[in-house]
């Protein structure tokens, strides 16, 4: 099982495809490591100033201009100006 879970790692990360990454974060996320490690904040539009910033490891579906993820049952959405950043 594991031989086969490098293999598709390995042949996902070689493919160009942003879709084909996209969805193997997802199940990695998912299966693998409950969550990649990310850090999403929110800036202030006028100034690009923090104004609030939430850590850990959680799946955030962005979609336009809005984010939203789930962290110890609470549901967050956030649109404006925000950065994710996986760690």
């Amino acid at each position: 099982m594991l031989a086969f879970v490098l293999n598709c790692f390995t042949f996902l990360n070689s493919c160009r495809c942003e879709s084909i990454r996209k969805n193997f974060k997802h199940w990695e996320s998912s299966v693998v490591g409950f969550g990649l490690k990310r850090t999403v904040s929110l800036l202030s539009c006028s100034d690009g100033k923090p104004i609030r910033t939430w850590s850990g490891r959680f799946l955030v579906e962005v979609s336009g201009n809005t984010a939203s993820w789930i962290d110890d049952g609470k549901e967050y959405k956030i649109s404006g100006c925000f950065i994710v950043a996986e760690e």
